[in-house]
């Protein structure tokens, strides 16, 4: 598993991750037109645009989380985090940390 910098061929795939990590609990709680489930495509690709976004792959380069956030004097508040795991953040001196662990 390893964390890199998210490309603009990478928005499909991270709105598609988007749609599995909040899907779920958007049904149960009767939210369908929760932002998450409602973005467009087109206003995914501008707000990249906008945004650093990471990306973590797993062992065979599927993208199974991501965090995008605006950096401002080298530190990004995560705004947006998708993800198929459990995780934990922690900041650290220059950086933002993730430690990731599969779920049962």
């Amino acid at each position: 598993m390893r964390i890199e910098l998210a490309t603009i061929q990478d928005v499909p795939e991270l709105q598609e991750l988007q749609h599995k990590a909040f899907g779920p609990q958007c049904i149960e709680l009767g939210w369908e037109d929760a932002p998450p489930m409602t973005e467009s495509l087109e206003h995914a690709y501008e707000d990249f645009a906008q945004c650093t976004t990471l990306k973590v792959l797993d062992d065979e380069e599927r993208i199974i989380g991501s965090i995008r956030g605006h950096v401002t004097d080298g530190f990004a508040p995560a705004s947006k985090f998708r993800h198929l795991t459990n995780s934990i953040f922690a900041k650290g001196s220059d950086h933002i940390k993730m430690r990731l662990s599969a779920q049962d």
